[in-house]
């Protein structure tokens, strides 16, 4: 058992994928499929691309949704997507083609997570360990249904990885498979995970600047500004053809006209719910929360907290201010509209 062991830790990937296996058992079963929006919206989109591949048309429109849509644009399917279209020309799409496709992304997406944690010189162990709980994480779970959101999972880590090693290694060799990388993200996922990104990266590269002297000195480049501008260049021609397909569809999507400030500040995350950050006070029913029992909870569990404590007790003040300091910014997101309406009053 020892050797086994052993021969595994060896070869992480392998070990990976016996995690996949065992963690999504039941996916993989006969008698267990994926469900909800995968079956009623991404399998049927994917298997009218396959079929017209099959038949020899390019699959441009769509004519069995809402009487025609143009598919280039469809952003919930990842049009452009070379996976989707290797599925598609090949073995076409039906119901376990799909579910190994998606068990592929979380795959591909633990072991990003590992070659990131590698990168930041980090022992193996512990990247390991972050694979598996990336891959197996509330998010991946509960969004097993929302295929375009696992893809988005499963190359998110590649730009990550790749900014590192351009921030700190600025050859053609690294920018060309960032770029594709980048690629790969925004082509695949839905447009609300490349918004989060992008906040994502922003704070990454605060963080970087401020953190430069010490923590991240591995990654400051001495031309930071110019190696990460070039990076976001390619970045932007390498996506151009999805930016262009979703601008060509995005002007002619209309779902109605906006709500009302009065009514969109109704239910918004107040003060008083970051009360359940210790316990999972939404559960209960209090109109002391003065919200929609939806928006209540932010538990993050007794292991966060203990995470928090190791955080404030172990890190320099720098770390601690550039971290409380992301934290607070997506706090003043949660809250802002009920912010306003008191700012208002």
């Amino acid at each position: 058992m020892r050797k086994v062991i052993d021969i595994l830790f060896k070869r992480p990937f392998f070990l990976l994928t016996l995690f996949l296996v065992f963690a999504y058992l039941p996916v993989f079963l006969p008698f267990f499929h994926l469900k909800n929006d995968l079956i009623s919206q991404n399998l049927p989109t994917r298997y009218v691309i396959s079929e017209s591949l099959y038949s020899g048309y390019f699959p441009w429109w769509n004519p069995y949704i809402n009487f025609g849509i143009p598919q280039y644009g469809d952003m919930n399917n990842g049009f452009w997507n070379p996976f989707m279209w290797f599925v598609a020309k090949t073995v076409g799409y039906n119901i376990w083609t799909i579910t190994y496709e998606e068990m592929f992304y979380i795959l591909i997406g633990g072991w990003g997570i590992y070659k990131v944690i590698r990168e930041l010189g980090i022992e193996k162990g512990i990247a390991i360990v972050s694979a598996f709980s990336y891959m197996s994480c509330g998010y991946i779970v509960g969004h097993l249904q929302h295929f375009c959101w696992i893809t988005g999972a499963g190359f998110f880590p590649y730009v990550f990885l790749f900014l590192l090693k351009i921030n700190k290694s600025p050859t053609l060799k690294n920018y060309i498979l960032g770029a594709i990388a980048v690629f790969l993200f925004v082509s695949s996922t839905h447009p609300g995970l490349v918004i989060g990104a992008a906040y994502f990266f922003l704070f990454t590269f605060i963080a970087i600047v401020v953190l430069r002297k010490n923590v991240t000195r591995r990654f400051y480049h001495p031309r930071f500004l110019l190696v990460n501008l070039i990076f976001f260049v390619l970045a932007l021609i390498s996506s151009i053809g999805v930016i262009i397909s979703d601008l060509d569809v995005l002007r002619h999507i209309s779902r109605g006209s906006k709500p009302p400030l009065s009514e969109s500040l109704l239910e918004p995350t107040t003060l008083q719910c970051y009360l359940s950050l210790l316990f999972p006070l939404a559960v209960t029913k209090s109109s002391f929360f003065v919200t929609d029992i939806s928006m209540r909870n932010v538990f993050i569990g007794m292991a966060s907290l203990a995470g928090f404590i190791f955080l404030f007790q172990y890190f320099n003040k720098r770390i601690l201010a550039t971290a409380a300091f992301v934290m607070l910014f997506f706090i003043f997101l949660a809250f802002s509209s009920r912010l306003a309406e008191y700012l208002r009053l």
